[in-house]
């Protein structure tokens, strides 16, 4: 008697190939389902990748989940997986944001929240990336005393919705515990009410360098004025990469003078999007301040940053020859003489040379295009305004339509790279030019076609016949007029003298 072959199905195959079909499965919903006990532990790892803990009780029921209650039971023992005791392993983003008021007073009502808070961070020991709000979470996973919290493939560490008047900005005698984490690299701070009655303004503490931290992002105001700032910075002696992102007018030469500068490579400077600088207000532009960067390969600077007259050009030529590439943001003002003279300087065979160019301060789109919808009656007329339908780039005295073409240019001659939106503002001048003569085309035929003058065909169009019909049909119409004006005379026995 035959056998009947033998039929496999997923669940006979063995859990490694289980745990790679499930890793192609991390972003999808479908991965993060509880389909059987047999993949609770792959789903359940997908699941908890990615903690969310948002205001209101979250932060309580994740704890729940992370220390269930003991099984009072064999039965329920006997139905408990491993897995419920190591969920915290599974977690590799943590994002809370929930501020905790830090208390310290195991009567206060916040007291269990914070001791829920620190036995969840000393659970997720894998976590890689975490956000935390507020100074509150920051003092839970920065306790005074040492081995609080165990984070040791913590890389990257996000602290928002941070306050200077009650956060009690870059304490040092703080910040310095984050040595704790040595695979922590890059930190983020973002202070989202930087008030400059309220920075503090307390003494620098002496604290030990943060020596694992190569990249910093400072969302700030007026608190980087602070000696407390500065002391912060120059406590990053291994920095390589600096973001700044400035909400308030600062002035950022101390600061910039007491960053330290050995191993920077990358320096981007900008204010935020929302942020305008009043006519009666002063920046100090920070061109000068450049000059000690000088292992810089990478340069990033946003409208109001540099000083109108360019005087960053000959300081970038004189001063940072590892420069690479330079970007120049949305709105900045520039002069086209000097940047064309830099990059004609720092290109060619120049070592190492420049080799990059972005360049965004020149904004324009081209939306709708006439050609493209030739029987709009706008477009069929000749009459649309492609000044009030596009946003076209505004040129300047000191950068001219023609200085971009020279730039473009200068560069391809030297090796030099120019990208950025100032060569979409250059292709939208040139659809412009072109779709300006498609109108006036379309003008010329409302000007000389009958069909404009009178709504038949013609059957060559000449003016000169349309002329003759014209002329034609006026005089009929003066005779008409002649008729009738004869009539009421002779009604009323009227002479002509």
């Amino acid at each position: 008697m035959t056998q009947p072959a033998a039929t496999t199905n997923i669940l006979s195959l063995p859990p490694e190939l289980h745990e790679h079909i499930f890793s192609f499965l991390a972003l999808d919903k479908a991965g993060k389902r509880h389909i059987c006990r047999a993949f609770l532990p792959f789903t359940r790892r997908n699941l908890f990748r990615t903690v969310n803990l948002a205001p209101g009780r979250a932060i309580d029921r994740f704890h729940h989940l992370l220390s269930p209650p003991k099984p009072k039971n064999a039965l329920r023992l006997a139905n408990s997986t491993k897995d419920d005791k190591a969920l915290g392993l599974m977690v590799r983003t943590l994002k809370c944001t929930q501020q905790l008021e830090y208390v310290e007073c195991p009567q206060d009502d916040d007291s269990g929240r914070t001791v829920a808070m620190r036995e969840i961070l000393s659970l997720v020991r894998n976590c890689t990336e975490m956000t935390l709000s507020g100074s509150g979470l920051l003092r839970v996973l920065l306790p005074s005393k040492r081995g609080g919290v165990f984070l040791p493939h913590l890389t990257t560490l996000r602290l928002v919705e941070l306050d200077s008047e009650f956060d009690d900005l870059f304490n040092m005698s703080r910040l310095s515990r984050l040595n704790r984490f040595r695979s922590l690299h890059r930190l983020e701070l973002h202070i989202e009410s930087d008030w400059e009655d309220e920075v503090d303004i307390a003494k620098p503490v002496k604290a030990r360098p943060l020596r694992y931290i190569t990249s910093l992002h400072l969302d700030a105001g007026p608190s980087l004025n602070s000696p407390a700032a500065r002391n912060f910075i120059s406590h990053l002696p291994n920095l390589e990469r600096l973001r700044l992102e400035l909400e308030d007018l600062v002035d950022l030469g101390s600061f910039l003078q007491a960053c330290p500068t050995e191993h920077l490579t990358e320096l981007q400077v900008y204010f935020v999007d929302w942020f305008d600088i009043d006519g009666d207000d002063s920046f100090s532009p920070i061109d000068a301040d450049l000059a000690r960067f000088a292992n810089l390969q990478h340069l990033a600077l946003g409208r109001d940053t540099l000083s109108r007259s360019c005087e960053l050009f000959p300081i970038l030529a004189a001063h940072l020859h590892n420069l690479r590439a330079l970007e120049l943001g949305e709105d900045c003002e520039l002069v086209a003489a000097k940047l064309i003279a830099y990059v004609a300087a720092r290109g060619g065979g120049v070592s190492p040379a420049l080799e990059r160019v972005k360049v965004d301060a020149f904004d324009a789109r081209a939306s709708p295009i006439p050609s493209e919808m030739p029987h709009k009656p706008e477009v069929r007329a000749g009459t649309f305004k492609i000044s009030e339908w596009w946003h076209l780039p505004t040129w300047t005295n000191d950068f001219t339509l023609a200085d971009a073409k020279e730039l473009v240019a200068v560069g391809q001659k030297v090796g030099v790279k120019i990208e950025g939106r100032l060569l979409q503002a250059i292709e939208v001048e040139a659809l412009r030019e072109r779709e300006e003569e498609y109108l006036q085309e379309r003008r010329e035929e409302v000007l000389y076609s009958l069909r404009a003058l009178f709504e038949v065909e013609d059957e060559d169009g000449s003016l000169k016949e349309a002329e003759e019909r014209w002329a034609a049909a006026e005089r009929e119409w003066e005779d008409q007029q002649d008729e009738v004006l004869y009539g009421v005379r002779g009604l009323y026995g009227e002479e002509d003298e």
